[in-house]
């Protein structure tokens, strides 16, 4: 009978006025099941037709979903074979090549880039992040600065575990930093260090010194973030 419910709500979905109660109704409904079989059954499906939400009016709202989704189904995710395929699908559909987001998403994009890394760390930073920081990227500074925030409040959250990925993420986060190309990217760099950091001490303390300096700039927010970084440091 569960199921029966779950697959009339289905129906319902593709009718553009029935989307956002019956979506939410779908994710209520396998949050609450919390079953694996049945989670991995539908898993990919659910999240495809999330995205058909980010390109429509509603886009806010399927953006909400999506993060109230991914947060509540952590024991599930990582043992799903087809987790790498949805976090491809959600990354290169939230932050789309040279494409801006509207400035009242970022806090949404940022929460889900994070929680997509915390539950599959590795995959995240080497296939994804990392491509997305490098300079040459197809990506903008906007795309790349909710990225480098999501990895700064995963550096307060799950410290250790980012401090182990300094190899890979650390040379983006310091180039940033050294090399100032704009204040957006240098602020976001900023909530990243000294947790993510080069790998090297000669570049480390290179960052430490750009950033003692930038405790004295004249953007009150730019030197507010560099103290805090050498604080932590």
């Amino acid at each position: 009978a569960y199921e029966q419910v779950f697959l009339f709500l289905w129906k319902w979905k593709d009718k553009s006025k029935h989307y956002l109660f019956t979506m939410q109704a779908i994710i209520y409904m396998v949050l609450y099941h919390r079953n694996v079989e049945f989670y991995q059954q539908y898993a990919l499906i659910i999240i495809k037709s999330l995205i058909n939400g980010y390109k429509k009016k509603y886009r806010s709202q399927a953006l909400e979903m999506t993060l109230c989704y991914l947060s509540h189904l952590q024991h599930i995710h990582t043992s799903s074979p087809t987790f790498p395929q949805i976090v491809q699908l959600i990354t290169s559909n939230i932050l789309p090549k040279k494409q801006n987001p509207a400035p009242y998403e970022y806090t949404q994009l940022i929460s889900i880039v994070a929680t997509l890394c915390q539950y599959h760390t590795r995959y995240m930073v080497l296939d994804v992040i990392s491509i997305m920081l490098q300079s040459s990227s197809p990506y903008t500074a906007i795309q790349k600065s909710i990225v480098m925030k999501a990895m700064g409040s995963l550096s307060d959250k799950i410290p250790e575990t980012m401090m182990n990925l300094y190899d890979t993420l650390g040379p983006h986060i310091a180039q940033y930093i050294l090399v100032v190309q704009n204040e957006i990217l240098l602020k976001a760099a900023l909530t990243c260090f000294p947790t993510i950091r080069h790998p090297t001490n000669e570049e480390t303390l290179l960052t430490v010194f750009a950033t003692w300096t930038l405790m004295l700039s004249g953007d009150r927010e730019i030197s507010k973030l560099a103290a805090h970084a050498i604080a932590r440091y």
